[in-house]
């Protein structure tokens, strides 16, 4: 650059001082012609460096009018691949299997707001599942557990601490299994506390699950440290009465009196809950733990509701009611459990769903799983099912009611532990 500015103020380029001595007429001479050379070296150089900035913009920059043929792609996307037809042409990677760029149009219409999302939108789950956990030859769960990660590890802080004001889910597939080692105020002891083990005879594999109180304020102590704001699952299924012949089967009535328990605890520890969820994956038709008839869930709905209403009665803010938490979007049952709600319906704070676009792990049930990851078309077709969700919202709002929030409360790309190497890195559905 500073030759570039010296050529242009007319000043030598070569220090006379350093070639001879200036009263030489022979060696001006020289320099002289050096300096010529030099200048001339120099003007081809910015001459070449000018001509390769405006072609590499023209080629950077171009776009294809519909129906045209591009006359050249640009060297970014030569250099990755992604344009280069040819099998000899084409490096080995996912660029490969993009399809030819495509010019399209985008108009935005500012008249109207479609949706909003609030400051709660980044969301973290920390699961039940043991190290015990295993699916498809792969068990990648190791003491991830809420009950038995180190949560003073400082990798784990640094990353929910970089993610402030991240809310943080506690809940998952073992929800139901889950009881809370808490003794009522009752006077009611609190019952014994078993730990999570295999079975062979549970639809999830695994029976027991307990939470202690000691660990309860761990977690909020963790979160009250990093700034994180807790969702906690709280157990539906265990409520009611089984049968050994049919294990998803429940019945009789809801007795929750351990929930209660455990609310009760939570409040007097003033812990600043930002909603409580009810339940996980356990309704009638779709249900993967549990089969919990409408009524039922609607019953346990209203008891947890009345609860909070009486256990939070004089605080500023009170935790959101959050479900059903279903393994997937049916509007039929979410219109069934709206109108059993009835009068009830404007207890639920938050509709939340769960939504997994790439399917099960499994590389024999699902062999076309990792085409999927790049498939943009594939990944846009979940379009369908959050219309579906806006639609169920607005037909409550139109009907009178307050407005919902509408959360999508657990997603991920492959249900079941994932598919390793692939769901576990940065190439996801």
């Amino acid at each position: 650059m500073q030759a570039f500015r010296n050529a242009h103020e007319g000043t030598p380029l070569i220090n006379p001082a350093s070639g001879g001595s200036s009263s030489s007429s022979s060696s001006g001479r020289r320099r002289s012609s050096r300096t010529v050379g030099t200048r001339l070296l120099w003007s081809f150089v910015v001459l070449s460096i000018a001509m390769t900035t405006l072609l590499t913009t023209a080629l950077v920059y171009r776009i294809d009018a519909p129906g045209e043929q591009p006359m050249m792609a640009s060297l970014f996307e030569m250099m990755n691949g992604a344009l280069v037809e040819g099998e000899d042409s084409c490096p080995e990677g996912p660029a490969c299997k993009l399809p030819r760029r495509k010019a399209i149009s985008t108009v935005i219409v500012g008249e109207r707001m479609i949706s909003t999302t609030n400051e709660n939108f980044v969301c973290v789950t920390m699961d039940w599942w043991p190290k015990e956990k295993c699916d498809y030859g792969h068990c990648p769960w190791h003491n991830s557990s809420m009950l038995s990660i180190n949560l003073d590890h400082p990798l784990l802080r640094s990353a929910v601490s970089t993610m402030a004001p991240v809310v943080l889910r506690l809940g998952g597939s073992l929800t139901d299994h889950i009881i809370y080692e808490v003794p009522s105020t009752s006077g009611k002891p609190a019952p014994p506390c078993k730990p999570i083990r295999p079975s062979k005879t549970d639809p999830l594999g695994f029976e027991g699950g307990c939470l202690t109180m000691a660990r309860w304020d761990k977690l909020n102590k963790f979160c009250k440290d990093l700034g994180c704001q807790i969702v906690f699952d709280l157990n539906l299924a265990g409520g009611y009465e089984t049968k050994e012949s049919d294990p998803w089967w429940r019945g009789g009535s809801w007795k929750g009196s351990n929930v209660k328990a455990f609310l009760e605890y939570t409040r007097a520890s003033e812990y600043p809950i930002l909603g409580f969820e009810l339940g996980n994956e356990v309704d009638v038709r779709h249900g993967v733990g549990a089969h919990v008839p409408t009524k039922k869930v609607v019953s346990a709905f209203v008891k947890v509701s009345k609860t909070i209403k009486d256990l939070w009665s004089t605080a500023q803010v009170k935790p959101l009611l959050i479900g059903p938490d279903s393994s997937v979007f049916d509007m039929e049952w979410y219109l069934e459990m709206a109108v059993e709600l009835g009068h009830h319906l404007p207890m639920v704070d938050v509709w939340t769903y769960h939504i997994y676009s790439l399917g099960p792990g499994s590389p024999l049930l699902n062999p076309n799983m990792t085409d999927h990851m790049l498939n943009a078309t594939k990944l846009d077709s979940l379009h369908v099912t959050v219309d579906k969700t806006r639609e169920f919202v607005q037909t409550l709002e139109d009907g009178g009611n307050k407005k919902f929030q509408l959360w999508c409360g657990e997603a991920g790309g492959a249900y079941n532990s994932g598919r390793n190497l692939y769901t576990n890195s940065f190439i996801s559905g």
